[in-house]
């Protein structure tokens, strides 16, 4: 370990109860609505007159909880929020005897054990190459992708993507999936990772690997864009090659720019290697570079369809923010709530954050060549989609919506989305529904994730409805329609009551084919959105605070050298007393953090200030209480202009 930790006092349990309160207090989105609860911290923290300077709230509640050793200075409070009842910190002891109990059935899992539904249907792809192209260390491999040429024809070709099938050997009631429905999809912070399903289940089972079973996704496309057919089928995949983006992109773009030095502070970070028995190739033979050389002609050309159908390409006005934590050779320990003895630190963990000097923000750039894999994903989302589409099967689909107070952006106006036209359009704004929508950034009629059934649950959920009309059809040899196949009970009971002269007789009504309803995936929907939103929160605000961490730690204490300026976008301006310098809430473009950028008295370009623009700023404060980093204006660089291969 890159810190010691070193046992100051043992509390009692007054103590212990006592920290317990002021911790749940100083949680973030903490469950205490009551006013008196609330106010009693600040009491106690008024009454060790220690604090008389601060403001008293749940960020100097922090500072006294650091100070006792009951939280390290760095730790991430985000992961304990209870809206997320994420095991291993003591948050819900039910959740981690949950996790523990099917942690621990995957353990013991055989391979005998696991029975194939779909066994009847798989298609056997033989030495059919399926290439996985993924991070150096990712452990679950979800999908890989492969090209078939079409004997007698030089223009027409099958896109299969292959994914992972855990769906067709764990009934839609176990246990292991009802935990993955509580937990949505797998968070990944950069201190640790908490997984949808165990690593004790997907790695040995279901991780893409030759001989392991797979759902396909498959459309046999032109080059003029056209989808001449799709097949959904199941099957076993035996060729299987794993890949980086890197060497993906470095093949489309020699001269692709690369990953400046990052910052770095506590000592030197260790690149993480492979993970054991997983050999990753890091170049194409020259077959592979003509097929996927096809394969990004077919996307391209895709592309031109979609754009028809009102498609829009942006990119990120910011690159990822990616920071990387580590604390030695030993993985950093989960917080656990129950403090029962104070601790002193010495060190700190050594945090990385990535540095992006080439990244343009107006630039949109040729996704073709940037991140293949994401478009085939898009075009298998789209097959699923119009698989489930055609057949009324209820799932999650992924759709978009315009706010109808404002213009909206589309293909032709996109360019003026910034500046002064930004507040007189309204973007696509996501939205999920049980029934197709159109996704109107995408260009496509219907929308439907299926490619990461061991990292998100909605994929779990198009797998089961999918699986469940691939046997149907092959038991009865005709098309499945889930509103005459599998009927809603819930709908059928609500006609019953509003039409008194309706009756269904049971015995005439079709067993629910369908493991999940429409009904009941509309209920799963409403009552997941809160936790939805609180994960998504999860993520950006725990790469945010360990990123904050690394400019305190270098811009305080000198820990590592920072330039003196930083390329920042601004996004909105904020409301501040007339006395204060005008503020814009922005991000710095070459590292992705959130900033606020003020504007000094004397700021020369200050007419030409607008919604997107781009300037030059120096830090002028790092606040680990608020988790921001302030800057100061320093030079006006551009306004918002789209750039690039594809504006």
């Amino acid at each position: 370990m890159v810190y010691r930790e070193m046992i100051t006092e043992k509390f009692n349990a007054n103590d212990q109860m006592i920290l317990e309160y002021l911790q749940l207090y100083a949680i973030p989105t903490t469950l205490m609505p009551s006013g008196t609860l609330r106010s009693t911290a600040t009491h106690i923290m008024r009454s060790t007159g220690m604090y008389n300077t601060l403001g008293l709230s749940e960020a100097s509640t922090r500072l006294l909880l650091q100070e006792l050793g009951v939280i390290a200075p760095w730790e991430n409070m985000f992961p304990l929020n209870q809206y997320l009842m994420l095991p291993g910190h003591g948050v819900s002891l039910q959740k981690d005897l949950e996790l523990e109990e099917i942690e621990e059935s995957c353990v013991n899992l055989t391979a005998d054990q696991l029975q194939d539904s779909m066994q009847d249907l798989r298609k056997d792809w033989g030495d059919l190459p399926v290439y996985c192209v993924d991070d150096l260390t990712a452990q679950e491999i979800d999908d890989g992708v492969s090209l078939e040429s079409i004997p007698g024809s030089s223009d027409r070709f099958w896109v299969h993507v292959h994914v992972a099938n855990p769906t067709a050997f764990i009934k839609h009631d176990d246990p292991i999936i009802q935990y993955a429905s509580s937990r949505l999809f797998t968070s990944y912070l950069p201190e640790r990772t908490y997984p949808m399903l165990p690593k004790a289940l997907t790695e040995p089972h279901f991780s893409l690997a030759a001989g392991r079973p797979v759902l396909t996704f498959s459309a046999k496309m032109n080059f003029r864009g056209q989808i001449l057919d799709t097949k959904v089928q199941n099957g076993t995949i035996r060729n299987v090659i794993n890949l980086t983006h890197k060497t993906l992109r470095d093949f489309f773009d020699s001269e692709s720019d690369e990953l400046s030095e990052p910052l770095v502070v506590g000592g030197e970070y260790s690149n993480p290697q492979a993970p054991a028995g997983k050999t990753v190739r890091e170049y194409l033979r020259p077959e592979e570079k003509d097929k996927f050389h096809i394969m990004r002609q077919l996307m391209l050309a895709f592309r031109e369809t979609r754009k028809k159908n009102g498609a829009m390409d942006s990119t990120p006005l910011a690159p990822e923010l990616s920071v990387s934590v580590q604390a030695g050779t030993e993985k950093m320990k989960p917080y656990e709530l129950q403090a029962q003895e104070g601790r002193y630190y010495l060190g700190d963990p050594i945090i990385r954050l990535a540095v992006h000097d080439n990244f343009d923000p107006y630039e949109v750039r040729d996704e073709s060549r940037e991140n293949l894999i994401a478009l085939v994903m898009n075009l298998a989302g789209h097959i699923s989609g119009k698989y489930c589409a055609a057949r009324n099967i209820p799932a999650i689909y992924d759709g978009t919506w315009f706010d109808p107070e404002y213009g909206r952006v589309t293909s032709k106006n996109i360019n003026t989305f910034g500046g002064e036209g930004f507040f007189e359009l309204s973007a696509p704004l996501a939205h999920a529904s049980t029934s197709p929508i159109h996704h109107h950034s995408l260009g496509l009629q219907t929308y439907l994730k299926s490619t990461s059934p061991l990292r998100r649950y909605t994929d779990v959920i198009a797998h089961y409805q999918i699986e469940a009309a691939l046997r149907f059809e092959h038991e009865h040899g005709r098309r499945f329609d889930a509103l005459k196949d599998s009927p809603d009970p819930a709908i059928d009971l609500a006609q019953t009551e509003t039409d008194p002269d309706l009756t269904i007789d049971p015995s005439s009504t079709p067993t629910s084919i369908l493991p999940f309803s429409k009904s009941a995936l509309d209920a799963y929907l409403i009552h997941t959105q809160p936790l939805r939103a609180h994960l998504r929160y999860l993520d950006s605000y725990s790469a945010q605070h360990w990123a904050c961490m690394l400019l305190f730690r270098a811009y305080y204490f000198a820990e590592c050298p920072l330039p003196d300026t930083f390329p920042c976008l601004l996004r909105t301006p904020r409301n501040k007393p007339r006395h204060l310098d005008a503020e814009y809430a922005g991000v710095i473009t070459n590292l992705g953090v959130n900033c606020a950028v003020t504007i000094p008295e004397g700021f020369a370009d200050k007419d030409k200030l607008d919604i997107f623009c781009l300037v030059e700023a120096r830090i002028t404060a790092v606040d680990m209480a608020t988790f921001q980093v302030t800057l100061e204006a320093t030079r006006f660089v551009k306004p918002f202009e789209r750039t690039g291969e594809w504006a």
